[in-house]
């Protein structure tokens, strides 16, 4: 928004007449929170739009003033008209109404008097505005005003009652007219004996109503227990009813409320019977769960009882008297090696073989307390009570690490590292410094060979590329410098990579520094860097070459890496990416020990996509993924594409291991894919998506050889709310049900009409997953975003998750780095962290 500023500043310049440019601009300014500049422009949108007719987009525009404004009486007589002009006058009577009352029960009469005055501008008639704003002037020490209105609700009054008077005059006349000739006709005894009758037959009647609404009233809180109680019930009703119906008048609407008794008498037969149904059906359950007690069969006797449990539920709102029913606490499985304690029992394995469920009965289940303990995990304790169907589930532990380290700087890390030797690796940090560390299980040691750099500071953002040439490490960032950097950190050389000729503004570096093949002629050292522009420079390790020779090679930018091709006679090609497009280039060839550069474009492959990440060439072959979730293959002589396999989610990277066969990537959706390389048709080889796909995948897994293991690194990015509710605990003494308010941090994972389901960290249990109805919610109030991190090693042999390493702040959006026994990763938050494998 801080950059789009400045055009839509300008556009105003032009005095343009547009409600729809000054809303864009009001909506850019609330955002950067320049309020009192917004709602001007709200307003002139508002008076452009009413001077439009667009009355609809006038209320919405005036509703997002009224956010920041909610007592401004001009906003609200605007909105009241654009109402009242677009044939929504109920809304209008309705929100103008709504609004005065609470500015006068704020005692803000004038506001409140000017929202009335405007009320009785658009309804004349409506007496309860005009002495509404009689009251506010007259609070306001205006008498006369007052007065006046007072008089014409006292004119409008006389003027209702007299049109009423007239009315009824008439009907008199004709009443008098009516009475005359049925005296004429039949005389007064006549009219005496229908009036008598007609007396009679509505007394029966009303007689009979109340009969029906004395049932009616009685009907949500009456329990019956026999067929006869019913009969009983409804008798005084029936018999009423078969009483009116011996008068004429009354035949109709007798037999109709006759009909509607009988349903009602047949839905609580109906009642009835489900009822003792119910009854039936839990006395049989009772007996088949004392049966498997006897017989120890502890799984029926859990299945028996639950449905007990929730019988007994359905029947209790129907009268029945509750019974205390005991569950056995089933406990599924535990992770292999770990040592189990049950309400302080020991056991060390336990249970002997974890893929058979152990039932363990306990005769007051809400006692039961379970410790499990695993070396190099965290202990988990887990208390059940007898109403947790959720006691049917696996127990898992949380992985634990060796050590952490917090890197001094402020920012994340979201490179891959740098690998040099063995043990030595380097990472760059988005606050500009250049992290070196061992990789090592000691803490100690890691401490030791630790050592940072500050590379830039107030200059733009260090973003990579990183890469080593000689004994140095050279690092790239956004304003088009390198930075050259001995081993041991002591030594720093800035390069400033000069713009190509007309331009005037650097740009950023994206690709790592190629090193030239000595085949072709450069001593060694020399390399190739890109920049986003699609600027090429050749450059020497110890000084810049060729500079006057550099031009803008790559159209569109360049997006990956550079990957050099040698072509005989001493000739350069590069395979590189740009945002959409993916291209072999022939760069320059060397004759007579000089550079001719060639610039010639040899093929382009187009995507629908953009292109996140590109493969080094393999048999003649490289691989590249796209936003769009595909995986393409594409043939380095030709451009032409071998196969494509798409998913559906954007793919940042991949891991490509050709000595292995090996292709393995995961995307935005968290699904994760593993193929059999071939240049044909790969074949694959293992899959998870949908419910069992992990959180986002933004980096390339790390795989062990010799374990045959995956180590894939997950980021989990969402907004947390604090949310207050009431729920229902049982008393261990009372057994009495009790409300109590429940306020947790969660995160939200899914809403309808009658829950929320969301997770969050239990002290006991971990991070768990709860139903929350809404029906006992308090207060839903969003929190600040959160990053959450998980490392999952995955067996591809036996396709399970072997451990997982959950991270509470910050993402993992790096490979990871494998030495012999360790996975060592760093975080966005700027952490590494060091876990056995």
């Amino acid at each position: 928004y801080q950059e789009c500023l400045p055009f839509l500043e300008y556009i105003s310049t032009l005095k343009v007449k547009s409600g729809e440019f000054h809303y864009l601009y009001a909506d850019v300014l609330e955002k950067l929170n320049r309020r009192e500049e917004s709602i001007e422009h709200y307003k002139t949108a508002a008076d452009l739009f009413f001077e439009q007719e667009h009355y609809e987009s006038v209320i919405k525009t005036y509703m997002k003033i009224l956010s920041s404004s909610s007592s401004d009486p001009e906003v609200i007589e605007k909105v009241l008209d654009s109402y009242f002009r677009c044939s929504n006058k109920n809304e209008a009577e309705s929100l103008g109404t709504q609004l005065g009352t609470i500015l006068f029960q704020q005692q803000d009469y004038h506001k409140a008097s000017a929202i009335y005055a405007h009320l009785v501008k658009l309804f004349p008639r409506k007496l309860e505005f005009r002495k509404q704003l009689a009251l506010c002037y007259r609070e306001m020490n205006e008498p006369d005003l007052a007065t006046q209105q007072l008089n014409i609700v006292h004119r409008m009054e006389n003027e209702i009652r007299r049109q009423s008077s007239e009315k009824k005059k008439a009907l008199l006349r004709w009443a008098i007219i009516f009475l005359c000739i049925v005296v004429v006709a039949g005389g007064s005894g006549v009219v005496a004996m229908i009036l008598v009758r007609k007396n009679k037959a509505q007394t029966a009647i009303a007689t009979a109503k109340k009969e029906k609404e004395k049932i009616k009233s009685s009907l949500p809180i009456q329990k019956f227990r026999s067929h006869k109680e019913i009969s009983d019930f409804f008798q005084p009703a029936i018999q009423a009813y078969q009483n009116a119906l011996k008068w004429e008048e009354n035949r109709k609407i007798a037999k109709q409320q006759l009909n509607e008794l009988e349903q009602l008498r047949k839905r609580e037969l109906a009642k009835l019977d489900q009822y003792l149904a119910q009854i039936k059906k839990f006395q049989q359950l009772e007996k088949e769960a004392e049966k498997a007690l006897k017989l120890k069969n502890y799984q029926t006797l859990f299945q028996k009882r639950l449905q007990m449990i929730k019988l007994q539920n359905k029947l209790i709102s129907k009268g029945f008297a509750p019974k205390n029913i005991l569950l056995p606490a089933i406990i599924r499985t535990f992770p292999k090696g770990a040592k189990v304690e049950i309400n302080g029992s020991l056991s060390s394995p336990y249970p002997a073989d974890p893929s058979t469920p152990v039932y363990f009965y306990n005769y007051d289940p809400r006692s039961v307390r379970i410790t499990v303990r695993k070396i190099g995990y965290e202990t988990r304790h887990l208390k059940w009570n007898a109403t947790a169907v959720f006691l049917q589930q696996t127990i898992t532990l949380q992985k634990q690490y060796n050590w952490e380290i917090t890197l001094d700087g402020e920012g994340g890390v979201f490179q891959n590292p740098l690998k040099i030797g063995e043990k030595k690796f380097f990472l760059v940090a988005r606050d500009g410094y250049l992290y070196s560390f061992i990789a090592s299980s000691s803490k100690k040691e890691v401490l030791q060979n630790y050592f940072k750099v500050l590379l830039t500071q107030d200059t733009g953002v260090l973003w990579g590329p990183l890469s080593f040439i000689g004994n140095h490490v050279i690092v790239g960032n956004s304003r088009g410098e390198l930075y050259k950097i001995s081993y041991d950190g002591k030594r720093v050389q800035k390069l400033q990579l000069l713009p190509n000729k007309g331009i005037e503004s650097f740009s950023p570096l994206r690709s790592q520094p190629v090193v030239l093949p000595p085949q072709i002629g450069f001593d060694k050292g020399t390399f190739l860097i890109g920049s986003e522009r699609g600027d090429i420079h050749l450059l020497h390790w110890q000084n810049r070459i060729e500079q006057q020779k550099m031009e803008r090679f790559i159209t569109g930018g360049i997006q990956t890496n550079l990957y050099p091709i040698l072509t005989p006679p001493q000739q350069l090609d590069i395979l590189c990416a740009s945002p959409n497009t993916v291209q072999r280039v022939s760069l320059f060839k060397i004759q007579d020990d000089e550079i001719q550069l060639l610039n010639v474009s040899q093929w382009q492959y187009a995507s629908n996509s953009e292109i996140l990440s590109l493969s080094p060439p393999y048999q003649n072959t490289t691989i590249c993924s796209t936003r769009a979730g595909d995986i393409i293959a594409l043939d380095c002589q030709t451009g032409q594409v071998l196969w494509t396999y798409p998913t559906s989610g954007a793919v940042s990277n991949f891991l490509f291991l050709p000595e292995n066969q090996i292709l393995a990537f995961g995307n935005e959706k968290g699904e994760f894919y593993v193929f059999k390389w071939s240049r044909e048709q790969p074949e694959l080889l293992f899959s998870l998506k949908g419910k069992k796909a992990f959180w986002p995948i933004q980096a390339s897994p790390a795989y062990d050889q010799r374990r045959k293991i995956f180590y894939i690194p997950t980021t989990l990015s969402y907004r947390e709310h604090l949310i207050s509710f009431f729920q229902i605990e049982e008393e261990t003494k009372k057994w009495k049900k009790q409300k109590k308010l429940k306020t947790i941090r969660a995160r939200i994972l899914q809403s309808n009409d009658k829950y929320l389901l969301c997770e969050w960290k239990h002290p006991e249990k971990g991070i768990i997953t709860q139903k929350i109805p809404l029906t006992s919610l308090s207060e839903i109030q969003p929190l600040s975003y959160k990053t959450r991190g998980q490392l999952i090693a995955l067996d591809l042999q036996t396709k399970k998750i072997h451990w997982e390493f959950t991270i509470s702040e910050g993402g993992l959006a790096t490979t990871p780095i494998l030495t012999e026994n360790e996975v060592i990763f760093a975080t966005t938050n700027g952490q590494l962290f060091c876990i056995n494998k």
